[in-house]
């Protein structure tokens, strides 16, 4: 709900960090769509200004400490009202984001390996991607540097961390 001191920006900084105990700053915040249908609750009208939030995993720690569960998505079915429709509409935004612009450095740490930006990728786009044409793309593309430091990785082989060239989202082709 929004109050009549507050946009609907300064709601859903309150929302997140009453309710989930999460730094609003620490939070990339897109609005999705007005969802107004006369009929979407029995109980009377109801209109909602749908959003899409991103965090890092790094970041949603404090989440653990709420009562509220965190699931998967393909797990969320049979929401209440027009919920499922929400989210298929979030999901379809989201895709469509990492189709056409760099909005997975919202999702990712600071520094990140190939494999990791691959594999968020594919579970966004709930695709198996060729990870050879992937990785000519992204490196075409210009938006990742390699970073300063390599990590030791699966059978204790160094692999080179990346991050991304800026941490504003830029709109362009990536598929």
């Amino acid at each position: 709900m929004i109050l009549s001191t507050e946009t609907a920006k300064e709601a859903i900084q309150r929302v997140i960090y009453n309710k989930l105990n999460i730094n609003p700053k620490n939070v990339y915040i897109e609005e999705l769509k007005v969802y107004s249908d006369i009929d979407r609750d029995k109980r009377g009208r109801v209109v909602s200004l749908a959003h899409i939030g991103l965090i890092t995993s790094q970041k949603i720690n404090n989440i653990a400490a709420t009562t509220y569960v965190l699931i998967e998505y393909t797990k969320a079915k049979n929401l209440a009202y027009d919920h499922d429709l929400i989210l298929k509409d979030a999901l379809q935004r989201l895709r469509d984001r990492f189709l056409n612009s760099t909005i997975a450095v919202k999702l990712l740490p600071n520094s990140f390996t190939i494999t990791e930006l691959y594999q968020l990728y594919c579970l966004i786009l709930n695709k198996k991607i060729d990870k050879r044409n992937f990785l000519k793309k992204i490196k075409s593309l210009g938006i990742i540097k390699k970073g300063t430091e390599k990590v030791l990785w699966q059978k204790h082989r160094p692999v080179q961390l990346f991050e991304f060239k800026s941490k504003e989202i830029k709109n362009l082709n990536i598929f």
